[in-house]
């Protein structure tokens, strides 16, 4: 028995695909239709949801053939056939398609060729995405109860009459769907060349809108809004500057309040979170430390200092193992990339995987403590000019920034917490130069800790003494 096997080209899918098209409009209709029993309606719309897992199957088969023009059908066929009568979507098919979406996507050539030529489709994509979860944040999801938002979303009415009338219409949005919805997002905005900047005035926003939903529980949702915030500022920050200072004013209490106390430290979705969440506050440093500097009252500076003690909190808490530890650290002399994690007296030992988060905890902390130190040396002198020291000119003000609260931190009585003290003080000195005064005083405090009976504690004391000696001798040396 001789078996031919038929290698379908791009029209041959595009004919399959119309066929599986026509097949979905007459359930569709069928299911509309079917208002004379519950047991009718259940059989249509069970045959309804049948329709688009074929579509998916097909498109699996045939995603790396099919061209623009077919994956232009899928698009309009998606967009076109999922908006129900009553301005809603047809439940039954919305979450087949997401998934046949998301099918399509997953080749990273997709999304690269709808964003091509004009981008019309990878437009008409977006905007889908985009009215999915603003319908998401509009109903919420009934299974997992009341959801909250610091502010509606765009075009959405008042919280209780949504849910008020959702309950008449039955349709709901499962945060799974949205989950979804929020990868294909994601999938769209990595493409190299997607023209993100101009969906700038809609996307940004429903990202920002669904981390607001603080009261769900911390999963692939907050995992996928971060990493998809990342990509989206990092093409348009030197785009539209006013725009990324609104964002970065919005995301900064939105890392404190998602950077949860670490409850497993092997929880591996807790750490990729938190990965994207390290990428987030590098990426937004510059228009932190910006900010910081512009801040004409005390609220930004409060959310700053509110992540700082969320950051320190968490790190001081850690048992000794889930710290950033001797050995993953090296002073080797051999040639590192320019990028490569370093100090001024050592790195981060290379092909080393287990340590990078704490590393980049540590870096992103001490950039954070620099640019919060640098705020409060401002506002003194702003005091200072204002009401001048007459009886005591050589006094010398306490300050609120960095290096006063490292010093604090190392005369905590928590040793944990001066352990984290000991280990910040070579990350921060590569952001912030201390005054011949500062080395003073640190130096003074750390010759305490150099003598401690703690191998790790003297180990690191050690390394934060000679960060500061190795200042001062550049310092001289340039002198």
């Amino acid at each position: 028995m001789t078996i031919i096997r038929t290698t379908f080209d791009d029209k041959a899918y595009h004919r399959l695909f119309e066929a599986l098209f026509r097949c979905t409009l007459i359930e569709k209709e069928a299911y509309f239709n079917s208002k004379k029993s519950v047991k009718v309606t259940a059989a249509a719309a069970a045959r309804l949801e049948r329709c688009p897992e074929a579509l998916r199957l097909a498109v699996r088969h045939g995603v790396t053939t099919i061209r623009r023009k077919t994956a232009r059908a899928i698009i309009d066929h998606i967009v076109q056939v999922l908006p129900g009568p009553d301005g809603g979507y047809v439940m039954p098919l919305l979450a087949g398609y997401v998934k046949v979406l998301y099918e399509f996507l997953d080749n990273p050539a997709s999304a690269e060729n709808i964003a091509a030529l004009s981008g019309e489709g990878w437009e008409v994509c977006v905007d889908f995405c985009i009215d999915v979860l603003s319908r998401f944040l509009e109903l919420g999801d009934r299974e997992s109860g009341s959801l909250s938002r610091a502010s509606p979303a765009p075009g959405a009415t008042a919280r209780s009459g949504s849910v008020a009338g959702t309950q008449g219409s039955g349709e709901q949005i499962g945060t799974h769907v949205a989950v979804d919805v929020l990868s294909c997002l994601y999938m769209l905005c990595i493409a190299h060349n997607a023209p993100i900047q101009r969906k700038a005035d809609r996307l940004p926003h429903v990202v920002i809108q669904l981390l607001q939903l603080r009261q769900m529980k911390i999963g692939e949702l907050q995992k996928m809004a971060f990493a998809t915030f990342n990509i989206v500022f990092q093409r348009m920050q030197a785009e539209d500057v006013a725009l990324c200072k609104t964002l970065v004013k919005q995301v900064v209490p939105l890392l404190s309040h998602w950077w949860q106390p670490r409850a497993l430290s092997r929880d591996a979705m807790l750490n990729s979170i938190r990965d994207e969440m390290l990428k987030t506050l590098y990426g937004t440093r510059l228009y932190i430390q910006a900010l910081l500097r512009e801040a004409a009252d005390e609220s930004f500076p409060q959310d700053v200092e509110e992540l700082l003690d969320t950051l320190w909190c968490d790190y001081s808490r850690r048992e000794e193992r889930a710290r950033l530890q001797l050995d993953d650290i090296t002073f080797t002399n051999m040639l590192l990339p320019p990028d490569h994690p370093r100090t001024g007296i050592f790195s981060l030992r290379p092909h080393h995987t287990a340590g990078e988060q704490n590393w980049a905890l540590l870096e992103n902390l001490a950039i954070l403590e620099a640019a919060y130190s640098k705020h409060g040396q401002q506002e003194q002198s702003q005091q200072n000019q204002q009401q001048p020291e007459i009886d005591q000119p050589r006094k010398r003000r306490k300050m609120s920034g960095s290096q006063n609260r490292v010093h604090q931190k190392l005369h905590s009585l928590d040793p944990a917490v001066r352990l984290s003290a000991l280990q910040l003080i070579p990350f921060l000195t590569r952001h912030k130069k201390p005054s011949l005064e500062d080395v003073a005083e640190t130096l003074e405090d750390l010759s305490k800790h150099v003598t401690a009976k703690q191998a790790i504690v003297a180990s690191w004391a050690m390394l934060a003494c000679s960060r500061y000696v190795v200042n001062s001798l550049i310092s001289t040396s340039l002198c």
